[in-house]
């Protein structure tokens, strides 16, 4: 992607799904609202040209597998 940006291209990302879920870290989980502030600050130091969310939320994060059309 930096390369691109480098270049000249414009970079979009798209991320399925962010979620509360168990970690490895001290706190022992993380929240989806941590997972986004993460993602808008990589999308800034990136310079990122937009990012999408497809599926926030709790109802589908870790389990894409479960919807229809996707197994």
């Amino acid at each position: 992607m930096h390369k691109a940006k480098r270049a000249g291209a414009e970079v979009f990302v798209q991320f399925l799904t962010v979620g509360d879920t168990a970690d490895q870290s001290p706190k022992g989980f993380s929240t989806a609202e941590e997972r986004h502030t993460e993602i808008k600050k990589v999308a800034e130091h990136f310079r990122w040209d937009d990012w999408h969310m497809a599926l926030p939320g709790d109802e589908h994060h870790l389990r894409l597998d479960t919807l229809p059309g996707w197994t």
